[in-house]
């Protein structure tokens, strides 16, 4: 990065800013212990709960909540906006499960739409989506189905990750259900579909 701004600067030209894309990121249950003190794992919380206000306030995160995983791996998500992975996991450097490792992170690429979230959701209460996640990409029409009441797309994980897979991950309202349902009815792909809570009002309507 230093080397693109040296030489952008030596040839009178603004060096450009590095694209920012989406990410899906898992937080993933660790092996670090837990605080026996529940004092002291609410105060981990709160600090959990604060540091996602604060990247969400600063336009880094575009959307964070818990799910109910039947593996119990998987904690959480968010969608986060970042040029490169290293970025990610920046975005979580201060937050008490990460440093004490009772969570991890894990990401990949997102081909979804930015525009499918919206800025002005109610912060103050949570509402039930759906996380469908497929180990295969989908045939464009189930695609554009999807897309008619969800958000999502294609991911790319990179081997090394902790949580590593190839497919599709979407987001959904709980109230769609039966769509979600009618739009894999004929896929064979396996999939997840995954309770999960976030800000209500979150993802824009359908058209």
């Amino acid at each position: 990065m230093l080397t693109s701004f040296i030489a952008g600067f030596i040839l009178g030209q603004d060096p450009k800013p590095p694209t920012k894309q989406l990410w899906f990121m898992f937080f993933l249950k660790g092996d670090g212990p837990r605080p026996a003190d529940p004092k002291e794992l609410t105060k981990m919380q709160e600090g959990h709960i604060k540091n996602l206000q604060t990247q969400g306030q600063a336009g880094h995160l575009l959307a964070a909540g818990p799910l109910t995983d039947p593996t119990q791996q998987r904690r959480g998500i968010t969608v986060a906006l970042a040029s490169e992975r290293p970025d990610v996991d920046a975005l979580f450097t201060t937050d008490p499960f990460v440093k004490s490792k009772i969570m991890y992170v894990t990401a990949a690429r997102w081909e979804a739409e930015f525009g499918g979230f919206r800025a002005d959701y109610d912060k103050e209460n949570m509402d039930e989506y759906e996380l469908l996640i497929t180990t295969q990409n989908l045939l464009r029409r189930t695609r554009t189905s999807l897309r008619n009441f969800a958000v999502g797309g294609r991911t790319t994980y990179s081997v090394s990750e902790k949580y590593p897979f190839s497919g599709e991950v979407w987001i959904s309202r709980k109230s769609d259900h039966e769509k979600l349902v009618a739009a894999m009815g004929d896929v064979a792909a396996p999939r997840e579909i995954i309770p999960l809570w976030m800000a209500k009002g979150l993802l824009k309507p359908a058209g």
